[in-house]
């Protein structure tokens, strides 16, 4: 197990991709970050997988420290992407653990490419589609793109940052996770890696695409883990609609992550590990990454 990543870079996809290589052995692991994140946010658990897989985070094209093009992103280039990357990693198989809208990526990999992946890990992310929840895209548009934060201090940023969902949970190591998202002027200011037009671009690509509809496609096994939060009706609204979209896995499970907040392997690391390596070790043996 390694306690501190490797920072490296990888071609791939026409692509610069900047990795946190973590190490370990066995089955080869790729971690995918979501909308607007940074493969810090793994941070946390990614030391705790390194104790029983392979395991490698990456900063998705447009965020971090990444190549971002001005265009290309939409699912036909992300999954592309992460199949270039397997193949730069001498990857053979590996298990995809994506959260949020990286849970979505790592379903249209697996569905694009049957027997790429030995199994997928939807953390709080890949069940619902903005669009066949009926939204309009302009009402999309409206409620999913990011404020404009370029300019604003970083102290600014971060008070904001713990005063929400986070705000009962921080601890210090979440800032340097949150800031590898922001390039920081030399007035202190912040800028995202992911710009205002190319975050709308992604969440365009979340409205036109239908991921729970590529489920029967997926053939690999898949783990999802909704996290659970708010009161009893909303809980069970939930539930009722991720089974739902479950049932359309040819293989698929749910373990339940209870009293969660969304960025949850931020708030609960050892829980999102435990529920992983489960996974993995229920997994078919596999040949380890070279």
């Amino acid at each position: 197990m390694s306690l501190t990543a490797n920072e490296r870079y990888v071609a791939a996809n026409g692509l610069r991709f900047h990795l946190y290589d973590w190490g370990g052995t066995g089955r080869p692991l790729l971690l995918l970050h979501g909308l607007a994140s940074n493969a810090r946010i793994w941070d946390l658990v990614a030391p705790l997988l390194a104790e029983h897989a392979r395991v490698v985070a990456v900063d998705q094209r447009g965020h971090g420290l990444s190549t971002a093009p001005d265009s290309g992103y939409g699912f036909e280039r992300t999954a592309a992407d992460v199949a270039a990357l397997i193949e730069a990693l001498g990857f053979a198989q590996p298990v995809i653990a994506g959260h949020s809208w990286g849970a979505n990526v790592a379903v249209e990999f697996a569905a694009r490419n049957p027997g790429g992946a030995a199994g997928l890990v939807l953390v709080d992310g890949g069940i619902f589609s903005p669009r066949s929840d009926g939204l309009s895209w302009e009402e999309a548009e409206k409620r999913l793109a990011p404020p404009r934060i370029a300019g604003t201090p970083r102290t600014q940023l971060l008070e904001r940052i713990r005063g929400g969902d986070l705000a009962p949970y921080w601890r210090p190591e979440f800032e340097p996770i949150i800031m590898a998202g922001f390039a920081v002027a030399p007035d202190d200011t912040v800028a995202p890696y992911l710009s205002f037009e190319r975050h709308l671009q992604i969440v365009r690509a979340l409205w036109e695409a239908d991921t729970p509809a590529r489920f029967p496609e997926v053939t690999c096994p898949v783990l999802v883990l909704p996290a659970l939060n708010g009161g009893a009706e909303q809980v069970a609204q939930k539930q009722e609609r991720v089974l739902a979209a479950v049932r359309r896995l040819p293989h698929g499970s749910v373990v339940w992550l209870e009293d969660s907040i969304h960025d949850v392997p931020l708030q609960r690391p050892e829980l999102v590990a435990r529920a992983i390596v489960a996974f993995l070790d229920g997994l078919p043996a596999a040949g380890a990454a070279r």
